[in-house]
């Protein structure tokens, strides 16, 4: 029984031998893995002073990367407690990690270097698993591309800048083209009369003539100012010179004033709204706008007639105190680009233009309601236009009631 027992030992000794080699030999593969990784790997017990509650963690194992970055060898490190190797903080959320098991990420700059590092803790049974990476490159890397994607994005800008250049450019030579086209035509008109007018025979004929020459030299004049007035506006020498006055005596005489005009063509003028109206803006510009939109509707409207309507508006207590007027008539409408390009809905390309396309559709050369689309600008007023082919037109001008 002794021999069988003494037998018995030593086989069971062999077999551990060989286990513990196979054990040693697995260990020595782990560890090469682990040394071979980039990443700085580290495994640290918790030590309890009640469940769950550590009060610190001992190193078990690490690979080369983390005793490198301690200078130590993994031999002199193993057994060294957290609190010797890492700030209070770090401690503390290894703690946190431990009596919580939720796995904790963050990516972080040394302090004095510029350097990256990517820092994981996860619980494992009785102890944690935290693993460290250089993601320096990685960071650089995404500051370059966020840096190229801006400067991207002001290449687009610039290119859009650029494109918004040259359809303004393009737009100004339409413009031009046509004005001055229209000009050239007055101008034609009246010379040719002037040399007519030395071979009429009589008085009459003659009257007749000097009555056309002034009435080219009134629509070259009215063309002159316009074309003036928008230059101003565009260089922005036009500036807001707000003061107290009363809308509505303003719209009023305005109305009034209009009224052999509309009497002259068979058409009506109603005008509706509180006598006096005070507000807060620039008399004259207002004035500007009002008597463009009124004196338009009535030079192109053939039968029926146009609506005048004031009033203040009474908004939210958040909102800014308002008023507003609107003109409508019952002419031809406007012509569908022009009115999207009014209310700011297209934009042009190449020669065509607002101009032109009034000019073509024979509602006068545009030019007077994008002067009062500028102004409306000017005084931070809301202008919106509806328009339907043969049933007329509708403007709404919404003005602040004061500038404080």
């Amino acid at each position: 029984m002794a021999q069988q027992l003494i037998r018995h030992v030593d086989e069971k000794t062999l077999e551990l031998k060989l286990a513990n080699q196979e054990l040693t030999e697995t260990a020595n593969s782990l560890q090469a893995v682990l040394d071979s990784s980039p990443a700085s790997i580290a495994f640290f017990k918790a030590v309890e002073a009640q469940k769950e509650q550590p009060v610190d963690f001992t190193l078990v194992i690490c690979n080369q990367k983390f005793s490198s970055d301690f200078s130590k060898p993994a031999s002199e490190l193993a057994g060294m407690p957290a609190s010797s190797l890492f700030p209070f903080e770090y401690q503390q959320q290894m703690k946190q990690v431990y009596a919580t098991s939720m796995p904790f990420y963050a990516e972080h700059l040394l302090d004095g270097h510029p350097k990256w590092l990517a820092t994981a803790m996860t619980r494992r049974d009785h102890g944690i698993a935290i693993t460290e990476l250089d993601i320096t490159l990685h960071k650089e890397a995404g500051i370059q591309q966020q840096r190229l994607m801006q400067q991207l994005e002001s290449s687009n800008e610039m290119v859009q800048s650029l494109a918004t250049m040259k359809e303004y450019v393009q737009q100004r030579g339409a413009f031009l083209r046509t004005s001055f086209h229209d000009l050239r035509g007055s101008f034609g008109v009246i010379v040719g009369a002037t040399m007519l007018l030395n071979d009429m025979d009589t008085q009459q004929e003659k009257d007749k003539v000097l009555d056309m020459m002034q009435r080219n030299l009134i629509q070259v004049s009215h063309m002159m100012n316009q074309m003036l007035d928008y230059s101003r506006l565009e260089s922005g020498e036009e500036k807001l010179h707000p003061v107290h006055f009363d809308a509505g005596a303003l719209l009023t005489e305005l109305c009034d004033g209009s009224q052999p005009l509309a009497q002259e063509k068979g058409l009506y003028l109603h005008f509706e709204g509180p006598g006096s109206l005070d507000v807060e803006g620039d008399q004259v510009k207002i004035r500007r706008i009002a008597q463009n939109l009124v004196l338009n509707a009535l030079k192109y409207t053939l039968q029926g007639g146009v609506n005048v309507k004031w009033r203040s508006i009474e908004g939210d207590h958040d909102a800014l105190p308002q008023w507003e007027f609107v003109i409508s008539d019952t002419g031809p409408g406007l012509p569908a680009p022009l009115l999207a390009k009014i209310n700011g809905e297209i934009q042009y390309m190449g020669s065509e233009s607002p101009v032109t396309q009034a000019n073509t559709d024979g509602h006068g050369e545009g030019i007077g309601l994008f002067i009062v689309k500028k102004l409306c600008e000017l005084l931070k007023a809301q202008m919106r236009v509806s328009s339907q082919d043969g049933a007329g037109t509708r403007f709404h001008i919404v003005i602040p009631l004061s500038y404080v």
